[in-house]
């Protein structure tokens, strides 16, 4: 893997995401690594592909499939990397396929943005590096979109518990092991 100095506040990082081309001002990248070892968070959004531990300290690290392309199938996520962002609530991590380069770029940056819950949100504006067109992604928005899906999954989670836990409470008096309860809770959330 390349090195790059993402200190350079007019560069942009330029990588392929679901085989899209995107670029961050490296002002907002710490570091790119390869796939890390991830641990699965249960109940959670797939947006959320884990938990890794990189360079002493855990990190979530998403995986944008499901809001770029909900038709994209990563092929090999074994040759995946990961693009380390540093942004107010601390570090996280997106999968990505490639970095392309670390390069400055002439940037057309879209009007008014209308709809700053979807994509077209995060989508600040646009380049050319190399002949490929290059959306420009603001991280800020993009970490809006991912808290507000991660929130909500974990509100329906929440209340599917409490409806669980009050329509099985009468229930659960006749049940003696613990193991038998969390398997009840578990099955009536998966459905």
């Amino acid at each position: 893997m390349q090195d790059f100095d993402f200190n350079q506040s007019d560069k942009y990082c330029i990588f392929e995401c679901c085989q899209e081309t995107l670029g961050i001002e490296a002002a907002w990248i710490r570091n790119v690594n390869n796939r890390p070892e991830l641990s699965q968070v249960p109940f959670t959004d797939q947006l959320l592909a884990g938990l890794a531990y990189v360079h002493k300290e855990f990190l979530p690290v998403f995986d944008l499939t499901n809001i770029i392309d909900n038709n994209h199938v990563n092929a090999n996520s074994s040759s995946q990397q990961t693009l380390v962002i540093s942004s107010d609530p601390g570090a996280w991590g997106i999968l990505i396929d490639q970095v392309l380069g670390l390069d400055s770029l002439e940037i057309s940056f879209n009007g008014a943005r209308e709809d700053t819950a979807s994509w077209s949100g995060v989508n600040i504006g646009s380049a050319t590096y190399r002949d490929q067109f290059v959306s420009i992604i603001d991280p800020n928005s993009l970490y809006r979109i991912i808290d507000e899906r991660l929130e909500s999954c974990w509100q329906r989670f929440d209340e599917k518990i409490e409806r669980s836990t009050s329509q099985s409470s009468s229930s659960l008096d006749d049940v003696d092991e613990p193991q038998e309860v969390e398997t009840e809770l578990t099955n009536s959330i998966e459905n």
